[in-house]
């Protein structure tokens, strides 16, 4: 069968024939779209139907799916990476770019989506379509393959000089249980894969398949990249194995670093009572290291902690800290605190954009009208990422989604895919 029946066989068996958000390719405003004309598909919005719920809607929705079908790959991979933290009010567009006209690309991403969101038809589907996927397409497939059947193809993909191709393989061989060699080979990949992403993927396969792949979790806690250094520590301490306990003990009893803040922020979330002091101890030190990063990290964590945990002494370190944005992440924990009140007016005049952009945002929830006019001057911003944060704070923290539509003509794709994004998030919520 060839590449395009497959694709016309998945939509007669989803039943996608006539299923879609009429927003994704009709109407006035979706064709203007749909010719790249964006600011006249907003102009059209404001002056036809401002304050519509519907139409906007309508308009983010067709701006999203541009971006979905996009020559660029750059712009496709954006959009997807949107919509897939949309979950199931998305399906019907996804159906809508399998079934319209369009780039294979744009068709076996959707596929993808969908495949995630558990749809049978578009897994086997992908399933079909793997032995004839061109190389950049094939890791969307690999994930969604029956580990067992395609046991051959997939140890052999393992080795590839693609590392994309062997980070999709080591997902889909999760599901690989009781299976000897192959747990050897997802060990193999975690010692020795050159790519950390792959390394990271593999260890995942390895805690997920057990047996004699473990012994490699415990060699992963000398791993070159942090972050699968301190998953290898949660999943051996998760089983309460002894050299991971040790390596704890050594952790929070040595000075101050990133490595440290995490394991004593995991002491503290899962209760372990025989550590916490020690966990407390080393938060505090991390609180007056010299490292301005090491000092955001912690206030970062110990957001993430009940409010109790050294109340006092963050509250204290929050009048005397110099760095902006430590002080921000401090400010964040004590709000809605006249302290951190204080301090957020302070920064939200400051000369660093990104940390006057986070401090605008809380205090204009709070009623501020200049923290709130400084959040719509960021739509403005010449660094697309501050024009993306905006666009996010305005349709969700601040409901304000008229002042997000012109950005859904950004020049940017990243900042219009975030304001479209942000717009049907909105309505996602709302209507949850």
């Amino acid at each position: 069968m060839t590449y395009r029946k497959m694709l016309c066989l998945f939509i007669v068996t989803s039943g996608a024939w006539g299923v879609g958000c009429t927003p994704a390719g009709h109407g006035r405003l979706a064709d203007q779209v749909l010719r790249g004309e964006l600011s006249a598909a907003v102009k059209s919005y404001q002056e036809d139907s401002p304050d519509d719920d519907a139409a906007r809607e309508d308009l983010a929705v067709a701006v999203l799916m541009h971006a979905a079908r996009s020559e660029q790959a750059d712009e496709r991979r954006e959009a997807f990476g949107q919509l897939s933290t949309l979950g199931p009010i998305a399906a019907d567009w996804l159906l809508d770019l399998v079934q319209e006209p369009g780039s294979d690309s744009t068709k076996v991403m959707a596929l993808g989506l969908l495949a995630d969101m558990g749809d049978r038809a578009a897994v086997g589907t992908l399933r079909e379509l793997a032995g004839q996927l061109e190389a950049e397409l094939l890791p969307v497939a690999i994930p969604h393959l029956d580990a067992k059947a395609e046991r051959s193809r997939l140890l052999a993909w393992l080795v590839a000089p693609d590392a994309e191709l062997r980070r999709s393989t080591c997902l889909a061989l999760r599901r690989a249980t009781d299976d000897r060699q192959v747990a050897l080979a997802l060990a193999e990949r975690l010692r020795l894969d050159p790519v950390a992403s792959v390394r990271s993927a593999a260890l995942q396969a390895v805690i997920a398949v057990g047996g004699v792949a473990q012994a490699a979790v415990a060699d992963a806690l000398s791993d070159d990249d942090q972050r699968i250094r301190f998953a290898a520590l949660s999943a051996l301490l998760a089983v309460g194995n002894e050299v991971a306990k040790e390596r704890l003990q050594t952790l929070l009893h040595s000075d101050a670093s990133e490595m440290a803040v995490e394991a004593a922020r995991w002491v503290l979330l899962n209760h372990d009572q025989e550590n916490e002091e020690a966990a407390r101890g080393l938060l505090e030190r991390a609180l007056v290291a010299a490292s301005p990063q090491l000092r955001a990290q912690t206030a970062v964590a110990l957001r993430g902690l009940p409010d109790e945990v050294l109340a006092s002494v963050s509250l204290a370190r929050l009048e005397q800290e110099d760095d902006l944005d430590v002080r921000l992440q401090l400010a964040l924990r004590h709000t809605p605190s006249d302290a951190a009140t204080k301090v957020l007016i302070v920064l939200r005049d400051c000369q660093v954009p990104a940390v006057a952009l986070e401090a605008a945002v809380i205090l204009a929830q709070n009623g501020d009208h200049t923290a709130l006019e400084r959040v719509l001057v960021a739509r403005s911003s010449e660094d697309a990422r501050l024009r993306a944060r905006a666009a996010r704070a305005l349709a969700g923290a601040l409901q304000q989604p008229e002042a997000v539509v012109p950005l859904l003509a950004d020049k940017q794709s990243a900042v219009r895919c975030a304001a479209a994004h942000a717009l049907l998030a909105l309505n996602t919520s709302r209507s949850a």
